[in-house]
């Protein structure tokens, strides 16, 4: 196991990679996340710098998600809401889009993200129906999931996996 992954590590310096020391080594930032009922992992947002809202983190979501309450709490306008068709399993449903100016989790912002406005429901003991974190805001960072810890640690994307391996252990 450790043969291949320094062959994978001196593979990836062959092909251009940065060096470490060219990267951040360190976590960008960091932020603690809860469990909801169902076993999603949620972390604190703030929209569009006047909105707190928890959202679920979720790796295969191309759109943030935000519920319908978000009309109010961001003072949408009707014109700033586009109707697209989007074909389900099932059937053809249309839904409401907006352009979310900027999402900030733990410090870190990332702008005009495209969201969609759907009935979500309310969690128990959150008060309010989450949000839906999507990829569009992980993709800039290798993120690292401590579960054990409860954090989230976003790393800069150009660090190498050395980094996050002990090869001695292996």
């Amino acid at each position: 196991m450790r043969r291949i992954l320094s062959a994978l590590l001196l593979f990836s310096f062959v092909i251009g990679v940065p060096s470490i020391s060219h990267a951040r080594t360190g976590p960008v930032f960091s932020v603690p996340f809860t469990w909801s009922e169902k076993g999603h992992i949620m972390v604190d947002a703030v929209i569009n710098d006047s909105w707190r809202l928890p959202m679920i983190v979720d790796t295969g979501a191309q759109f943030a998600l935000l519920p319908r309450a978000a009309i109010e709490k961001l003072d949408i306008k009707k014109a700033e809401i586009s109707v697209q068709h989007a074909m389900t399993a099932s059937d053809t449903r249309q839904l409401e889009v907006i352009t979310i100016d900027k999402i900030t989790v733990g410090g870190h912002s990332v702008a005009n993200l495209n969201g969609l406005l759907l009935d979500l429901h309310d969690l128990p003991g959150h008060g309010q129906a989450p949000g839906v974190l999507p990829m569009s805001f992980l993709n800039g960072f290798t993120v690292q999931f401590d579960l054990a810890n409860q954090r989230l640690a976003f790393y800069d994307k150009q660090l190498p996996v050395k980094a996050f391996l002990d090869l001695d252990k292996y």
